[in-house]
């Protein structure tokens, strides 16, 4: 594989595959990913931030496509995409075939698998402004949504998994052992009525079940049993959290529809953790396998101070980047900054009123007494993740606004 001039695959080390940069405006703060020695001249009259005004966008958009090319072919890595496929009850193929099935599997990823394709390989791949809102290379958003979608999800709640739990591939297991134990206690208290309850998991249930499980169980399944832990059976792993919200919520409030921001949550936390592991059963050495075949490092959790703040940004700032470009001419014109400050501030704005809605149900659970200890813990953690992750939001949008970006 053949990079530009000084571009150094090694400084890739720490990047979020995921998050690396699209075209010029997503570079909010090219130091935090090691773009910053890059210096390809262009002419042009849209404005940009100061430490990227000198990059060539298709450049740096090709180079990103290369890269992610290149980690199917990374000995180890390609593996995964085969046992992706075997879970899924398809042949095997070779790696990139395997990573275009990821992307087209798990999210709407047409623009860039047309950029796979060989005519392309030599040209300035142009996104308009009116396609761009639909790209959903790095908008995490966008990602949560194409998620909850395929699993037949209607909500507008659509914070990530990122937010919630820091991207920790432990607390995701965890996620699903605190959903089942409540499930099980439940259960046996004869809230939730079943003549299905503890049946083992895997080969042990039989082949009939297997033919007839949704990949999405049949994940969740593999997952468990990797981690030798047995949960009630489920008929669908939707029918589950909504369970646990109904059964909590119930008898407290009268209708658990009150709580549907919750059942959003915990139907993002089941949808991300069935994406993680039908991509990847396993960690490969430190690193966590990233959402729809494209890998997280591990440190981009741990070094929050080295790169976290412009990701975290970048997630809260997908939804606002079409109307913040739609304004491009009143900023170079020295138009209403006052409103594009307001547009900035949104994000921090939304995550504060989850932070508060979180605390609202952290006080909800702890009324409900110690069967519920499990989701109470969950919960905190969120919170403080959350308010951690807002903070770090505040801060970059300040970055943003002193940029005039």
């Amino acid at each position: 594989m053949v990079f530009a001039p000084r571009f150094n695959l090694d400084n890739l080390t720490t990047i979020n595959i995921v998050a690396l940069p699209i075209f010029a405006s997503d570079l909010v703060n090219p130091q935090h990913y090691e773009f910053s020695s890059l210096s390809y001249p262009i002419a042009t009259a849209r404005p940009a931030p100061r430490d990227i005004s000198g990059l060539e966008i298709s450049n740096i958009y090709w180079q990103c496509l290369k890269i992610k090319v290149s980690l199917v072919q990374i000995h180890g890595i390609g593996d995964r995409f085969t046992k992706a496929a075997e879970l899924y009850g398809e042949e095997p193929c070779d790696p990139l075939e395997s990573l275009q099935r990821v992307f087209r599997d798990g999210f709407s990823m047409s623009i860039l698998l047309d950029a796979f394709q060989p005519e392309h390989a030599n040209t300035k791949f142009q996104i308009s402004d009116s396609v761009r809102p639909v790209n959903p290379t790095w908008m995490l958003d966008d990602m949560s949504r194409a998620l909850m979608t395929a699993m037949g999800v209607e909500s507008e709640n659509r914070f990530t998994v990122q937010d919630i739990l820091g991207g920790n591939r432990g607390r995701f297991i965890k996620v699903l052992r605190v959903i089942s134990a409540v499930l099980h206690r439940l259960r046996q208290r004869g809230v939730i009525k079943t003549t299905t309850a503890n049946v083992p998991l895997g080969p042990e249930r039989g082949e009939k079940w297997q033919a007839i499980a949704s990949p999405a169980e049949l994940a969740i399944d593999k997952c468990l049993r990797d981690e030798r832990e047995y949960v009630v059976d489920l008929q669908s792993p939707l029918d589950a959290e909504s369970q646990v919200v109904r059964c909590l919520y119930l008898s407290k409030e009268g209708s658990a529809d009150v709580f549907d921001p919750l059942r959003s949550i915990l139907h993002l936390h089941l949808g991300i953790l069935i994406r993680l592991e039908v991509i990847a059963s396993k960690p490969l050495s430190q690193q966590l396998p990233g959402l729809g075949g494209l890998f997280n490092s591990w440190r981009l959790y741990k070094d929050r101070t080295y790169c976290y703040p412009a990701f975290a940004v970048a997630q809260k700032r997908r939804a606002i980047i079409p109307r913040l470009r739609s304004r491009s001419a009143q900023r170079v014109a020295g138009g209403d900054l006052a409103g594009h400050g307001q547009l900035m501030a949104r994000p921090p704005q939304r995550l504060a009123e989850y932070e508060a809605f979180l605390l609202e149900i952290v006080a909800k659970v702890k009324e409900l007494g110690d069967l519920y200890h499990p989701l109470l813990g969950e919960l905190e953690t969120a919170t403080a993740a959350i308010k951690s992750i807002r903070k770090e939001c505040e801060n970059a949008v300040n970055l943003l606004l002193q940029l005039n970006l």
